[in-house]
């Protein structure tokens, strides 16, 4: 048979068989792995959140990414149809293998979440709402996700050696992710989803533009610096270099993303290390402190130099919070934090629906195309506008109970497992300015690593108070 026959056989057979058989037999392996060791199937769809962005405002090509690929067939994303996937292997295994989920105290948020979900649902259908407005991402669906990668992570790990495998892949994953996004921002322009550059005009290149990376980052980053304070003394030369580069790493990627809400939120994580840092190197922490804070103050006025253009501080910093000229009173960000709050004004019970949008007369730039007027730069007033008092009451329920456990439960795990416990606190510290005056909701990565970092802490709690017989993982 001749070359260019095999060729032409490949190329004409070589989807169908993709098709009839690559696709139902990473099925059959992946049911397999996940029944058999499903700690490899977490890992992995760990590895995609970690090391994929979501972010593509500011790119010029406007290129799709991993999380929205397969949405024109499949409704929802691959990875999205991966997560309930992942959820149903899961659940069989721990039929099989009589395994528990660790006990939490968000039994009752979440049945609120489930009937608030459903509650809006049923009166959109009633209102002939189309399904594909109902089911989007600037709705309540990213909650869903919310509680499967939760119920997920609380199935996995089941004990001590489950949890150590989870952190080394995490740190050593990330530290790779930082690698990489700092040679690129050295050798190859940075990110390419650059506002400041292709929006703004100013001419910086960053590390990351999605604040995932730089949560991420966060977390690694205080673990690092927590294992270093805590055993210093127990840790190798090699050991010590290497937390010490990965931290330096991580620390880089926050300072270099040019977001002022990573650099507010690694000031809050600077904070809680120094607070929850060992007696005996407290005071170091102290002393580090204004070393960050200065590396910080450097690349900011290397923001603000390239974007002054003969304007104030204030103005060139918070250039998106002040009027841009004679005709315009207020900014585009002003008007649309103002316009969502009116909304809720007008419907303060229910909200307007996840499918509800805000109106607006005004041109505000990244209120474009299908989502336009369907979001809001604030996860609070986001909650409020589109579910209501209601809504933001099972939220601020959800965060007290969460503060609750952490509150009391933390002086009961074992020192060696509380810098996981904390470092997962400090992630959420980091994401607070975000939260507050970003977008979190409407993305499903953002809204996934929230669902990881709030189950870990009962899993860590669970593995310390309540051992099973391990799993093999």
């Amino acid at each position: 048979m001749s070359l260019e026959l095999v060729i032409a056989y490949v190329f004409g057979f070589g989807p169908l068989l993709l098709i009839g058989v690559g696709i139902p037999a990473f099925v059959i392996l992946s049911a397999a792995i996940g029944l058999t060791r499903p700690m490899l199937l977490l890992l992995g769809y760990l590895a995609i959140l970690f090391f994929f962005g979501q972010s593509t405002y500011g790119q010029l090509d406007n290129s799709r990414v991993i999380y929205s690929r397969g949405t024109g067939q499949l409704f929802f994303s691959a990875v999205v149809w991966g997560l309930w996937s992942l959820a149903l292997v899961i659940s069989i295994w721990g039929a099989f293998s009589r395994k528990v989920m660790h006990p939490t105290n968000m039994a009752l948020p979440a049945i609120g979440l489930l009937v608030l979900f459903t509650g809006h649902m049923a009166v959109g259908l009633v209102q002939e709402v189309p399904v594909e407005k109902l089911l989007g991402g600037t709705g309540l669906i990213n909650f869903m996700h919310l509680l499967v990668i939760a119920f997920v992570v609380l199935k996995l790990p089941q004990d001590k050696r489950d949890l150590d495998l989870l952190t080394t892949f995490m740190v050593l994953a990330l530290a790779a992710r930082g690698v990489f996004g700092l040679v690129r921002l050295a050798a190859f322009g940075g990110d390419p989803s650059n506002v400041y550059s292709n929006v703004e005009h100013i001419a910086v290149k960053i590390s990351f533009f999605d604040i995932c990376d730089s949560l991420l980052a966060s977390v690694v980053f205080y673990y690092c610096l927590r294992r270093l304070a805590a055993g210093w003394k127990q840790l190798s030369n090699p050991q010590r270099l290497g937390l010490m580069a990965i931290a330096a790493i991580e620390l880089a990627v926050i300072i270099l993303s040019y977001r002022r809400t990573a650099w507010a939120g690694l000031l809050l994580v600077c904070v809680w290390l120094v607070l929850t840092a060992p007696p005996k190197t407290r005071q170091l922490a102290w002393l580090g402190l204004p070393a960050i804070l200065a590396g910080v103050a450097m690349v900011a006025r290397n923001r603000l130099e390239r974007a002054a253009a003969g304007r104030g501080i204030f103005e060139t910093f918070f250039y998106d919070l002040v009027s841009k000229g004679t005709f315009e009173r207020e900014s585009s960000r002003v008007v649309e934090l103002k316009l969502a709050f009116l909304t809720f004004l007008d419907n303060p019970v229910f909200g307007v629906g996840m499918w509800g949008k805000f109106q607006s007369g005004a041109l505000i730039g990244w209120q474009t195309g299908t989502d336009a007027f369907n979001f809001v730069h604030s996860g609070v007033l986001h909650i409020l506008f589109k579910t209501g008092l209601v809504g933001f009451t099972l939220f601020a329920i959800t965060v007290g109970l969460f503060m609750q456990f952490l509150a009391t439960k933390r002086r009961l795990v074992p020192v060696s497992d509380r810098i996981l416990f904390d470092a997962c606190i400090a992630g959420f510290l980091f994401m607070l300015p975000d939260f507050l005056i970003g977008t979190p909701i409407p993305q499903i990565r953002t809204m996934m690593l929230y669902g990881f970092l709030l189950a870990l802490p009962y899993v860590i709690v669970g593995v310390a108070q309540q051992p099973v017989s391990p799993v093999t993982a």
